[in-house]
């Protein structure tokens, strides 16, 4: 995902009340989604942008700390640090930046 916001939705099915008590199979809609925001130019006129990865279940949010475990975001080498582990209730990442970059991310269930 890039810095300059949007989602990617998974196309969804009927979703039961409680997806983990269903005894069989369910159809989640899962949303992994960026935003960006410019906070300042620098004397050199390059701009400062914050960004936001995140990760949603849209239609069960209440139980979404049973369903997620984790998310692991990879991003790339040239930033510093490379990995963020983000762990219930908070799976966004929210970073600052001068560029455009490519953030990869594995869902643990």
């Amino acid at each position: 995902l890039g810095i300059d916001g949007g989602s990617r939705r998974v196309p969804s099915g009927p979703v039961p009340q409680d997806p983990l008590l269903s005894g069989g199979r369910s159809i989640l809609e899962l949303v992994i989604g960026s935003r960006h925001k410019v906070l300042s130019r620098g004397k050199d006129g390059d701009r400062c942008h914050e960004w936001t990865i995140y990760v949603t279940l849209p239609e069960v949010q209440t139980s979404k700390s049973r369903i997620i475990d984790h998310v692991v975001y990879n991003l790339h080498p040239t930033t510093g640090q490379e990995t963020y582990t983000k762990h219930y209730p908070n799976l966004e990442l929210i970073s600052l930046g001068w560029e455009t970059l490519k953030v990869t991310c594995t869902i643990h269930w």
